[in-house]
């Protein structure tokens, strides 16, 4: 009935495959749950024996790093059953019947399930990563599903496997960022219907300041070259809207020249104005390299 599917990387998965394991139990439904890492360098041995010796639970290292889309499909080639639920690592259900919620929703074929994204008030607050968590991704059943495809997140969603089949993430995206939004527009695309309900995931892998803006920097290089090969138009993000907006003015040109020291004040004060101003002036520059 239900494969979990929980593509890792960096990340000890035990107490999330643990956490799930005893909630399907008390479903009484068939299942599996499979944890495919992508060859991560400090890879807990002891995690992965327990996760492989709990019944109907995998945990497999792969040789080579193939990237956060690629991945995702080979969990989905990997997996039994037809309905697929899709969580990142590095997050922790939030509520005690996070799986019967999902069960619930097991009755339209076309419809993809998203259950969306909370952050814990914990010491690493006032970081870059929490503060975009907090602002931009923390957002009410209400808000989600009045934007249903602009919410969409692949860290927390059920698809069943015939509709994923037909759209599938996009291999030539290897590195971090966007994956989300082009995989939302296939949606859109091919008319599934994408329903926001309260199943909310703790967020628990809180990047640090300094991994955080290089992750940004893959994610702006994808964006730009999305952008460039016109897969998605600047007013699909917020970031590249409002970068089409103001480059008459040639402030986003301007920018370009103090990536260097916006990067720097974003890190050392972990400055979500300054992330946001680097933000701009990184995507400018990046963009144009594409073209």
């Amino acid at each position: 009935m239900l494969s979990v599917l929980i593509p890792s990387y960096n990340w000890d998965t035990y107490s999330l495959v643990e956490t799930l394991f005893v909630a399907l139990q008390k479903e009484n439904i068939a299942f599996e749950i499979l944890v495919l890492d992508d060859a991560s360098p400090f890879l807990s041995t002891s995690s992965s024996e327990k996760i492989n010796s709990l019944p109907n639970c995998s945990l497999v290292s792969l040789p080579k790093n193939i990237g956060r889309s690629k991945i995702r499909n080979l969990l989905v080639e990997k997996a039994t059953y037809d309905w697929l639920l899709f969580l990142d690592s590095d997050v922790m259900p939030k509520h005690t019947n996070f799986i019967a919620r999902y069960i619930a929703t097991m009755h339209v074929a076309n419809t993809v399930v998203v259950g969306g994204i909370c952050y814990e008030d914990t010491t690493r607050k006032k970081t870059i990563r929490w503060q975009v968590g907090k602002k931009n991704e923390e957002k009410s059943v209400t808000i989600r599903n009045a934007q249903p495809y602009n919410f969409f997140f692949t860290g927390n969603f059920l698809i069943r496997k015939a509709v994923f089949d037909t759209i599938r993430f996009a291999n030539d995206l290897a590195k971090y960022g966007y994956e989300d939004l082009l995989f939302a527009k296939q949606l859109q695309k091919h008319s599934v219907v994408v329903t926001h309900i309260e199943n909310e995931v703790y967020h628990l892998g809180i990047d640090s300041d300094i991994e955080y803006v290089a992750k940004t920097k893959d994610a702006l290089k994808n964006l730009a070259l999305l952008l460039a090969q016109k897969q998605i138009s600047f007013p699909d993000t917020k970031l590249s809207k409002y970068y089409k907006m103001i480059a008459w003015t040639g402030i986003p040109s301007l920018l370009e020249k103090f990536t260097d020291f916006l990067e720097e004040k974003a890190i050392n004060s972990s400055s979500f104005f300054y992330y946001n101003t680097f933000r701009i002036g990184y995507l400018s520059k990046v963009f144009k390299e594409t073209l």
